[in-house]
């Protein structure tokens, strides 16, 4: 029917009036009453479309002087077409979005969209000949530079009076975003659950109506279902002797609101009987009540039973799972600063990007201006890439690999990467770092752990200390054979160091006890040593040491 807002007739103007408070009804009556299943992205989006809802107002009632404003304003795409599919109107903003002429999108809508979702559009005129109730859907769109992007529409039909459906009125917006950040979350959790349920070990949660949830490893281990394992289910696993003694340790364990720990005799699927210990930590709500338990079951019958060089390698096995999930965790806690990492060469882009479009448009194109911004394109795309790189190794899964260490460049590259989190947190950090230290043979990713964990402690224990001047000393020094890296606060301290480095043992409300046990298990890997210490006059000192690498002579030396 028409192609562009401009080419409307005076004598058209009042139809096309109504077809615009068609759209921009559609708009309001989705996005002022949201489904129940809507997400708090979609749910933020809609807020922005409710604050504009008296301007929205404002232009309903003068859109019979300024059809084109109407759509104009509308933070989204408009269009309507006949139920046969055919295009009748097409708001600017999708013609810029897709670098088509309206005629092009007229004939073939289809090049527009992706080619995984036509036939989906297709069906869409179907089921609005039979409903007039507005219809959702999801679907991909082609930009002008040929890249896809998701876009949610609301689409309604309009119908004569006779009921029959004889054209439909869209509008959609950009949620590529949204969907991106979905199936981002979606692939986290799914590694997630990989993780928990490829621990070798029972992982379970215990709420305040009884369990909850179980990994796999007790289906496959005890051949029950977590529904048969309820109470009293449960004491068809157990042995006989120990039914008595868990039962007791457990309710002293709720009525204490305590850690758990116990070792206990699991019968597996085959009827034979194996030793497990249980570490358990309770869950606090935000009144300080606990809500429940989650603890790991841990097969300690081989550790029983064999050789002790047999058990530590089982250990260290399971150390190094724990450590990954202590790295992804890490990584976790540190996504602000990730995210500041990333946004600076990326902003850096954007900008040279834009002033390189102004060069390039004068007339004529100032190309010696234009190459110089491209440069710092491609500097700053280098920029962005070493800031990739960085990130990817504390995500990247391998085994170690140690290589000569200067852990004077390490510490700095820790800070650098932190200190966004530790600006936020109004943290100041001073170095006190020798000069030129001695090498080290160590895993990169490894050390680096372990002083992110180190700084992430201090910088916990200073907000906890409610001190005004809030400061991390970091300091290196060469100590005999050994390279001595030592990180001071003046927080809360502790009362006790000799149980810091046991697994499960936390000085902090939410902390599960891990961090420090993995840390520990790091060092001495490396044949080092780790320690903790009071700070005077307050606060604590956690330090850890590293042999040097000895000097290579030269040949005939």
């Amino acid at each position: 029917m028409f192609n562009t807002v401009e080419s409307i007739t005076w004598e058209s103007r009042r139809a096309m009036t109504r077809l615009h408070s068609l759209a921009i009804g559609v708009a309001i009556d989705y996005l002022i009453e949201p489904t129940p299943a809507v997400s708090l992205f979609e749910k933020r989006q809609r807020r922005v479309y409710r604050s504009s809802g008296a301007a929205l107002s404002n232009i309903i009632e003068r859109g019979a002087d300024e059809p084109g404003l109407s759509i104009q304003a509308l933070p989204g795409f408009v269009l309507s077409a006949s139920i046969e599919g055919q295009i009748e109107y097409l708001s600017p903003d999708i013609l810029r979005y897709t670098g088509k002429p309206a005629q092009d999108v007229q004939s073939d809508w289809s090049a527009c969209v992706h080619p995984d979702d036509v036939e989906r559009c297709r069906n869409l005129w179907t089921q609005l000949a039979a409903s007039s109730e507005s219809i959702e859907v999801e679907i991909r769109l082609r930009r002008h530079d040929g890249s896809y992007r998701w876009f949610r529409s609301a689409v309604r039909s309009i119908r004569d009076s006779a009921d029959r459906t004889i054209r439909c009125c869209a509008v959609a917006w950009d949620v590529e975003d949204r969907v991106q950040a979905q199936q981002a979350l979606e692939a986290q959790a799914q590694r997630l659950r990989l993780i928990v349920d490829t621990i070798p070990g029972s992982v379970w949660h215990v709420g305040r109506s009884g369990l909850e949830y179980l990994n796999g490893f007790v289906t496959e281990y005890t051949g029950k279902r977590p529904e048969e394992l309820i109470d009293p289910g449960w004491q068809d696993v157990l042995h006989p002797d120990d039914i008595e003694y868990f039962r007791n340790t457990w309710l002293q364990t709720v009525n204490e609101g305590k850690p758990l720990s116990i070792e206990f005799r699991l019968r597996r699927h085959d009827g034979m009987f194996r030793w497990f210990r249980t570490q358990g930590k309770e869950i606090r709500g935000d009144d300080g009540s606990v809500t429940g338990w989650v603890g790991v079951d841990i097969d300690i019958d081989d550790a029983r039973r064999a050789a002790e060089a047999e058990a530590q390698d089982a250990l260290r096995q399971s150390q190094g799972r724990l450590a990954r999930a202590a790295q992804l965790a890490t990584v976790g806690e540190l996504s602000a600063s990730i995210a500041h990492e990333i946004n600076q060469p990326l902003t850096a882009i954007a900008a040279n990007a834009q002033a390189c479009h102004s060069w390039l448009s004068k007339d004529p194109a100032i190309l010696d201006k234009a190459r110089a911004t491209i440069a710092n394109i491609i500097q700053d795309v280098h920029g962005a890439a070493v800031v990739v790189k960085r990130i990817r190794a504390l995500f990247k899964e391998s085994a170690p690999m140690k290589t000569p260490l200067n852990v004077n460049e390490l510490i700095e590259e820790v800070i650098h990467f932190m200190h966004y989190e530790l600006e936020r947190r109004s943290i100041r950090v001073e170095l006190q770092l020798q000069s030129q230290p001695p090498l080290t043979l160590a895993d990169r990713v490894q050390i680096q752990q372990v002083l992110v964990n180190l700084l992430q402690n201090g910088a916990d224990a200073l907000e906890r200390s409610g001190e005004q001047a809030m400061i991390l000393l970091i300091r290196s020094r060469a100590e005999g054979a050994d390279m001595v890296v030592e990180v001071l606060d003046n927080g809360v301290g502790f009362e006790d160091a000799e149980p810091l480095f046991d697994a499960f043992f936390t000085t902090k409300a939410d902390g599960l006890g891990m961090g420090l046990a993995i840390c520990r298990s790091i060092i001495e890997t490396h044949a080092g040593r780790i320690w903790a210490a009071h700070n005077d006059p307050s606060g604590a000192v956690f330090g850890f040491a590293l042999p040097v690498m000895a000097p290579i002579r030269p040949a005939g030396g």
